[in-house]
């Protein structure tokens, strides 16, 4: 059985035998909130945000790149009752074969809203995982993206968990650790509002998005 990391080592070495041009990747998830959480996170899942360009050549890019990571391929969707994703395809899943209950790779695609700015962003950001230096989503970048899953989904208990421990390390903008003005603009150009058990965490600078 792979672990998350092991799993990482192998889909990484895949993308950087891609294109540089027209494949640009990030990490995101529960691996990537371990670096702004105080306390990491316990995570079986391993999840890559991946642009390359449009959004049916994104999606071929990554079934192509968990194919070369000998991993099954399954289709995610979010649910999405309130209209706010333009496709119902939101990510690939790559699949250890026969090992149901093993970790798995989720390469996210740029249906999502706030994806393409993220991973634009990361790339001067690089975190040293030992076997390779990885692009990483950047933790405004990450606020935004969970904050965008729970505008359509408010109970999301590991949006919310990491939220919270997140907020609570930054409860406010630090020149060169949180800007929550990036935050604020970015969350008001996509039109996020949050509402559910988040809302009592907001830091002050983005109370206005509840609602």
């Amino acid at each position: 059985m792979s672990t998350p990391l092991a799993l990482l080592e192998r889909v990484v070495d895949v993308l950087s035998r891609q294109p540089s041009g027209p494949c640009k990747y990030a990490l995101v998830g529960g691996l990537a909130a371990s670096l702004y959480r105080r306390r990491p996170r316990v995570t079986n899942d391993v999840d890559i945000a991946l642009v390359a360009g449009t959004d049916e050549e994104s999606r071929s890019c990554a079934e192509n790149v968990l194919l070369g990571a000998g991993l099954e391929l399954a289709l995610g969707w979010i649910p999405d009752p309130s209209k706010k994703l333009a496709r119902p395809i939101a990510l690939v899943i790559g699949r250890q074969p026969n090992d149901p209950n093993g970790a798995t790779v989720d390469i996210l695609l740029p249906v999502m809203p706030w994806l393409r700015q993220a991973v634009d962003r990361a790339q001067y950001l690089q975190v040293d995982f030992g076997f390779a230096k990885i692009p990483t989503i950047a933790l405004e970048d990450l606020i935004v993206a969970k904050l965008f899953a729970l505008s359509i989904e408010p109970e999301r208990f590991q949006d919310l968990d990491d939220l919270k421990d997140m907020f609570s390390t930054y409860p406010e903008s630090v020149v060169g650790q949180c800007d929550y003005s990036y935050v604020a603009s970015t969350l008001e150009s996509l039109g996020i509002n949050v509402a559910g058990p988040i809302v009592r965490v907001l830091p002050a600078a983005l109370k206005r998005f509840a609602g």
